[in-house]
């Protein structure tokens, strides 16, 4: 929020989610920026507390258009939903070879849990290029 020059707020989250929402794409590739740049911390702790935040993220924007979808009368497949935007893709894609590369590193090694999100966050990435399959081929 800070970057885009919004607030303060008492509940930052709060304000983000009823402000910002259309940001979420763009907080993906920030985290997965941060996380893969990472200097001077345990790379794969980093790893995989971003890979734990964009699985959350995207896994919780599918589930919820799946059982809201009458709800809210989203038709699919959705017209460029940010959840398969290029950028999101290109993000998602960049945290599963950072996260394969560091897991091959440390085979054996001290974070076993990086190698266990893998399965995961290739499911999610799946879901983003037939999301944006089915939009393009609308």
């Amino acid at each position: 929020m800070a970057n885009i020059h919004e607030g303060p707020y008492e509940d930052v989250l709060r304000a983000f989610f009823r402000l910002r929402t259309a940001d979420i794409g763009r907080l993906i590739k920030q985290v997965g920026d941060t996380a893969i740049s990472n200097k001077g911390h345990d790379v794969t702790q980093v790893l995989f507390e971003a890979v734990l935040i964009v699985i959350t993220i995207l896994r919780s924007a599918f589930e919820f258009r799946i059982a809201n979808h009458s709800v809210y009368a989203i038709e699919f497949p959705m017209v460029n939903p940010w959840t398969s935007r290029p950028a999101v893709i290109d993000a998602v894609l960049a945290l599963f070879n950072a996260s394969a590369e560091a897991t091959e590193v440390h085979i054996g090694g001290t974070q076993p849990a990086l190698g266990r999100q893998l399965p995961e966050l290739a499911e999610i990435l799946l879901a983003c290029f037939r999301e944006r399959l089915q939009w393009l081929g609308r």
